[in-house]
Parts: C-alpha cells; structure tokens; sequence
C-alpha cells in the first residue's frame, strides 16, 4: 500500500513531462525546423549543467545536515546530564565542544553556499545562454529571409 501510494502521484506525472515534451519537439520541428535542430543542440548543455548543480545540492545538503546532526547530539547529551555537567563544572568544556562541532558545520556550510551557487549560476547560464541563441539565430532567419 504505501508503495502504491508512493508512486501513485509520480507516475502520470513522469507521463505527462515526456508527453509534453515530445509534443513540443513535434511541434518545434513542423513549425521551424532549422530553429529547432539549433536549440536542440543546446539541450544536452542546459541538462548536463542542471544535473550537475542537482547532484551538488543533494550531495552536499545530506553532509551539512549531518553535521549538525552532530552538534545537535552534543547539545542533547550534554543537556540530559546537565546536573552532572554541572556538578563537575564542565559548562566550559561543554561549551566549547559545541562550538567546535558548529565551526566544522558552519565551514562546510560555507563551502555548500559557494559550490550551489556556482553550479546553479552555470544551469542559469546554460538557460540564458540558449534563449540568446535562440533569439540570434530567430532573428538572422527572419533578417536574411
């Protein structure tokens, strides 16, 4: 049941894109052919940039959340015992352990920021640049016909 329910959503979704899709290339090619071969050059551009700026987010996402999955743990752990923590004075070092666990977290977050917004300028790039293409090209056409 609940596998069912799981893809009961995706399936005619995935059906509906690649319908869509195919009709639009169809479409594409009886309307403009020349237009169409041009952009569709550009297609495995645009798809390799957005997988790669996909795959970055998720990829790195998981290790930032564990990561403070990590910190998290350290707090709980010490807020459970927090009467012997107390009694043995060892807020410092509580404290200090915590730090460190979100200064690891908070460098790869860093890192995370600036690699996502790397690969998703480059999948906007590859976007921008094949609508400019297609007006360049669109409009060559039309001025040499």
């Amino acid at each position: 049941m609940a596998f069912q329910s799981a893809l009961s959503d995706k399936i005619p979704l995935v059906i509906y894109v690649i319908a869509m899709g195919v009709s639009g290339l169809i479409i594409a090619f009886i309307k403009g052919w020349l237009l169409a071969l041009v952009l569709l050059g550009d297609f495995p551009l645009v798809i390799a940039s957005v997988y790669l700026c996909m795959y970055n987010i998720q990829t790195r996402g998981k290790r930032e959340d564990k990561n403070y999955i990590i910190a998290g743990g350290r707090a709980e752990q010490a807020l459970a015992a927090i009467k012997t923590v107390k009694m043995l004075n060892g807020e410092e070092f509580e404290s200090k352990m915590y730090d460190d666990c979100l200064k690891d977290g908070s460098k790869g977050s860093v890192k995370f920021g600036v690699i996502a917004g790397i690969s998703m300028g480059a999948a906007f790039f590859a976007m921008l640049a094949a609508y400019s293409l297609g007006f360049w090209f669109g409009a060559n056409c039309i001025s040499a016909t």
